[in-house]
């Protein structure tokens, strides 16, 4: 009895999905999440595409009288395939958003941005001759880098030596000391990669039909912080962040002072509007 090996690892390739969420945190990549072909070619390659896989096995047998008897069975499974070729992106970018007449040249030059930004996977990978030029390559698929994206901008610079300092100073004038730093920013590291996994699973889960694939309303982080709110780790690690912010100066962002400060501010508005007339 033998099978099919080579349709069987091509069919693998296919059938590969990508990563269910990615974090988007550079301002090129925000740029095309909202440019309005990009978004729409993203669109189409998060939802794939209906295939099927196709396994053959055939089991060859020989009769007493040495007749050889050779017997196929041919097994096709649906599957939802997310390499796509460009032509295979166009048509369905047409069939989607027919106003745009989106040409194959069009949607191959978007895709090579998106690609050199990340938001988009090709196979075979671009190869470059000895002058640094792209060679022509037949048989591109493409496949969008995950199915969803969120837009995450990082709350401390990057390009600071102290970014958890000069946040806090240029922020609220807080002074933190160097270990009150080093221990808030791996509380709020800690926090995204809980509230990562949280928004991972919930966007696994949901129906991806009934949501737009490239950008989420900010409700959906607010209910992975529903999620956690019985989460014992996740809720402590928010109040020693808190502790460490009001003893290095913040005793204003402790919450009852927060909440009078804001009535004190309405009736003072009230008051002046009062005044007023």
């Amino acid at each position: 009895m033998t099978t099919n090996a080579n349709e069987q690892t091509q069919n693998q390739q296919m059938e590969s999905s990508p990563r269910i969420l990615l974090l988007i945190e550079d301002d090129d990549q925000k740029e095309s999440l909202h440019h309005p072909i990009r978004k729409q070619i993203l669109r189409v390659l998060s939802a794939g595409i209906d295939d099927y896989e196709t396994e053959v096995t055939t089991d060859v047998r020989t009769l007493e009288d040495g007749t050889g008897l050779t017997h196929s069975v041919e097994v096709r499974r649906p599957i939802q395939r997310y390499w796509m070729a460009v032509p295979e992106i166009v048509e369905r970018l047409e069939q989607r958003y027919p106003e745009h007449e989106i040409t194959s040249y069009q949607c191959y030059y978007h895709l090579q941005k998106l690609e050199e930004q990340g938001l988009v996977e090709q196979d075979p990978p671009s190869e470059f001759d000895d002058k640094g030029r792209k060679k022509r390559t037949r048989g591109i698929q493409f496949r969008s880098a995950a199915r969803f994206f969120i837009y995450h901008k990082p709350g401390f610079s990057k390009e600071s030596p102290n970014p958890c300092l000069d946040f806090l100073q240029d922020g609220w004038g807080l002074e933190p000391s160097e270990e009150d730093c080093e221990e808030l920013t791996q509380l709020v590291a800690e926090q995204d990669k809980t509230l990562f996994r949280t928004l991972e699973n919930l966007v696994r889960h949901m129906d991806g039909s009934a949501v737009d694939s490239v950008s989420f309303s900010i409700l959906l982080d607010r209910l992975a912080h529903i999620l956690l709110s019985d989460n014992e780790e996740f809720i402590e690690r928010y109040r020693d962040a808190k502790r460490i912010l009001v003893r290095s100066g913040g005793e204003h962002l402790v919450s009852d002072k927060m909440q009078s400060n804001g009535t004190e501010d309405v009736k003072k508005e009230e008051t002046r509007g009062k005044n007023d007339d």
